[in-house]
């Protein structure tokens, strides 16, 4: 298995505590580290700190309802991330929402990722909600150290008593997991992993965002992001209400959402043909 730099990030609001205490409970359950990134609070973002990545014009030529300020929050929090993977030059980099459950067994996930060898840019570590058709899938098998605790049996010859020893001795183990491959990839971008270039290919085509990042990410065909998954997912979503709140906000025009859901069932389904 290769050596590669990585990091996990969370994302996090200043105000929510109690889900990053609960989140440093868990890491620190399965002996995984992770840095805190400081959500971006649209709230509290002026007009003109909006302006300088979000377009109103992009977002009504090619989405059916204006952004919120706490999706545009989102967004930017996740450039963030993506900005300090390329700033710390690292292979890649685990993006956690705050919004996340650990399950065990995710601390196998980064030494599955590092094992890796085909090229990849964008790897979806849990897929909430109506399942998708899967196009392709991709056994892994990776050899994982494990632990194990063998006792021995003797007779002490002076005592006469029974004694054990316990020794620990380390293993490797194999595991099995799926790449796959999705017809459409599903929304969310609760967790996912993200690789050096992809990071930067991201940022070259999103500087200038128009839709929800969750809903920006089923378009790879503008992103340049192939679009994975890492199957059995170690994560599932927290069940309590979530922190981007967004308001009933009226469509662009009459009928904007079906014709948007049209156009792009239509060029998603070229370009998963293509794929």
């Amino acid at each position: 298995m290769s050596i590669r730099a990585f990091k996990i990030f969370v994302i996090n609001l200043n105000e929510s505590t109690e889900r990053l205490e609960r989140l440093k409970s868990e890491f620190e359950r399965i002996g995984l580290d992770f840095e805190r990134i400081p959500a971006v609070d649209g709230r509290k973002l002026s007009e003109n700190q909006i302006l300088k990545h979000y377009s109103p014009e992009l977002n009504r030529k090619k989405y059916f309802v204006p952004l919120s300020k706490p999706e545009i929050g989102v967004y930017l929090s996740h450039l963030t991330a993506c900005e300090k993977i390329i700033s710390e030059n690292l292979d890649f980099g685990m993006i956690l929402e705050d919004d996340i459950v650990l399950k065990d067994g995710f601390q196998m996930i980064p030494q599955v990722l590092c094992s890796l060898n085909e090229k990849w840019n964008y790897i979806k570590l849990i897929a909430p909600g109506k399942k998708k058709k899967i196009k392709k899938s991709e056994r892994i098998v990776v050899d994982l150290p494990i632990e194990l605790n063998i006792e021995s049996y003797f007779k002490d010859i002076n005592s006469g008593k029974n004694e054990t020893i316990t020794e620990t001795r380390s293993i490797s183990a194999p595991a099995i997991f799926e790449l796959i491959t999705w017809n459409k990839p599903p929304i969310g971008a609760s967790a996912y992993a993200i690789t050096l270039d992809g990071a930067k290919e991201f940022l070259s085509k999103r500087s200038i965002f128009f839709r929800p990042i969750d809903v920006d990410l089923q378009y790879e065909w503008e992103t340049s992001l192939n679009i994975q998954g890492l199957s059995p997912f170690f994560l599932e979503l927290l069940g309590d209400k979530s922190t981007v709140q967004t308001c009933k906000l009226k469509y662009h025009y009459p009928l904007a959402r079906i014709i948007y859901k049209l156009k792009y069932a239509i060029i998603s389904g070229l370009y998963s043909k293509e794929k």
